[in-house]
């Protein structure tokens, strides 16, 4: 399983540095489609790996990335009907600001995941020394 987690998070690493390199040749298209795939990949991560992350003892990290996320999402999905109440190009600020914040808890969540995965692997030797001693 170990294995697995460190394959999701260098995969989500390269996604985020593609994202970035591909500023230049895309504009923000290549950035908010990266921003949208890391997104829902973390999200699927995240739902996978909080059990993990508690019973490692890194629950106020993961609790921290879920109120995190609560808000970027509550803010895009208040968007659509304010749009429809105010001007659309005065919503597009409260979008905006969504999106801005969504690169933080992206990278909050990939260096939390690097902390369950230290965490996780320093258990294995522990647990590999202890059995040798047997």
């Amino acid at each position: 399983m170990l294995v697995l987690k460190k394959i999701d998070y260098y995969l989500q690493c390269i996604l985020s540095i593609l994202m970035f390199l591909s500023i230049p040749f895309l504009y923000f298209y290549g950035f908010l489609a990266g921003l949208f795939l890391i997104g829902f990949w973390q999200l699927t991560s995240a739902v996978i790996n909080t059990n993990s992350f508690m019973h490692a003892g890194h629950t106020p990290s993961i609790l921290s990335y879920w109120r995190y996320t609560g808000i970027v999402m509550a803010l895009l999905f208040v968007c659509v009907p304010l749009s429809t109440i105010f001007n659309p190009d005065d919503v597009q600020v409260i979008g905006g600001i969504a999106i801005i914040a969504a690169v933080p808890v992206s990278w909050y969540y990939l260096s939390i995941y690097l902390k369950l995965i230290k965490t996780l692997e320093l258990r294995h030797e522990v647990s590999g020394l202890i059995k040798s001693k047997h």
